[in-house]
């Protein structure tokens, strides 16, 4: 038989309606009481009846999480981090799964709003800000995980991918690489055009060409498309000794192919990746690359929807989280098996 709050008001000496009370924190009730009605609870096994609170609350403490592509190496790590967050204010996470090729955006917030969640979160680096202003509502309450929201009205949290381009570049450049060669993934990829956008102004400053010439992307199958791209670029002449790349998968690739033609990482070619995924770490040459801070992102992303739905905020607010650059084997300047810059 399920626990219900007249088994605690018996077992408290209270009345039902001061558990629900002190159950809500409500600061009408003393604060011996209610930890005498929060103890009894927990000892019995009590769970509160989400369905019966809504009804009375009109709230379901539940929000919700559009995702492209949930099967990524990032977005499973953003959503548990989103929903251990959730968890600790009893807030629950309705997960929607859509690639972007397949389902709209809208189809999703449809859905949600149909589920009556509270808020959004949207993890999304392929739709552009007007898709997203289409279907947005004035009255949603949304955070843009890895996306700035411009001229949304929405909170965002995100990872500084200009700022990892221009790093990676830079740290190159300071070890004496001129020709510096970028694979990206998909040109519709927004942190791939912000990473290649540091690429260009780190060029830039450091008064070079910026070596148009040697930016690729692969397009649709990275693992079939990617590797030919990099054989073209390194059998250009004079080739690249160094390659940027804005995915640490796309890294891992262009190291496998530089190896099969019979160059050497990092002696004859240095290669910066980006995420930090498990992977940069297991291969022979340990890749070098970002601490993207991803269960930080989302974390915060959760506390700034909060904020806004418990009313302690009313304006947007955007944090753009700056990436730290890991040097290991893969650039030819770890000293040791890792450092920490920036």
């Amino acid at each position: 038989m399920a626990i219900t709050i007249y088994n605690i008001a018996r077992e408290a000496g209270v009345s039902a309606m001061t558990v629900s009370m002190a159950l809500r924190g409500d600061k009408r009730v003393r604060d011996s009481t209610r930890q005498r009605v929060v103890d009894v609870a927990r000892r019995l096994g009590y769970t509160p009846n989400s369905v019966a609170r809504a009804l009375v609350s009109g709230k379901t403490r539940t929000v919700g999480v559009y995702c492209q592509r949930v099967h990524g190496p990032l977005a499973g790590r953003f959503v548990s981090s989103f929903s251990a967050a959730a968890a600790q204010v009893d807030y629950a996470v309705a997960l929607f799964d859509a690639p972007s090729e397949v389902a709209h955006p809208a189809d999703a917030i449809r859905r949600f709003r149909a589920a009556r969640v509270e808020g959004m979160a949207i993890v999304a680096s392929r739709l552009s800000i007007e898709e997203l202003s289409e279907v947005l509502q004035p009255e949603d309450l949304v955070v843009l995980i890895n996306s700035p929201a411009q001229q949304l009205r929405a909170d965002a949290v995100y990872m500084d991918d200009y700022q990892a381009g221009y790093q990676a570049t830079q740290h190159l450049l300071s070890l004496g690489h001129q020709r510096i060669a970028f694979v990206g993934g998909d040109k519709d990829d927004r942190p791939m055009v912000e990473y290649l956008r540091g690429r260009r102004d780190a060029l830039r400053h450091a008064d070079l060409d910026l070596q148009e010439d040697l930016v690729t992307f692969g397009q649709a199958d990275w693992f079939e498309l990617v590797p030919a791209s990099v054989e073209r670029l390194l059998a250009t002449q004079p080739r690249p000794t160094a390659i940027v790349c804005p995915h640490d998968r796309l890294a891992l690739l262009t190291m496998l192919k530089a190896c099969q033609m019979g160059l050497d990482v990092p002696g004859d070619l240095a290669v910066v990746g980006y995420y930090d995924l498990t992977d940069a770490r297991l291969c022979k040459v340990q890749l070098t690359t970002f601490d993207v801070k991803v269960e930080q992102i989302g974390r915060m992303a959760f506390e700034l929807l909060h904020e806004r739905l418990s009313g302690t905020r009313s304006e947007p607010k955007e944090i753009p989280v700056k990436p730290q650059l890991i040097v290991r084997a893969s650039c030819g300047a770890a000293r040791a098996p890792t450092q920490l810059i920036g």
